[in-house]
């Protein structure tokens, strides 16, 4: 997701794809809070770990309600 800059202002140049790009992984991806929900639907961990600010919140009921259905 996009990095939320918290009391600071965002660093010229650095963002979510930069991150992801420095990120040493064959299998990795940039998701948004609508397409994450997809992708879990497609693809479910088994161990899945949110970390973040911002409005974050707001998806971790939906991932639960998803991850409850089975």
């Amino acid at each position: 997701m996009e990095i939320y800059p918290a009391r600071e202002e965002p660093i010229p140049n650095i963002d979510s794809t930069w991150l992801i790009e420095k990120v040493n992984l064959k299998q990795k991806s940039l998701v948004t809070p609508i397409s994450i929900l997809d992708k879990l639907n497609n693809n479910k961990p088994e161990v899945l770990l949110i970390l973040g600010a911002g409005d974050i919140d707001r998806i971790v009921s939906p991932i639960s309600k998803l991850y409850a259905k089975n």
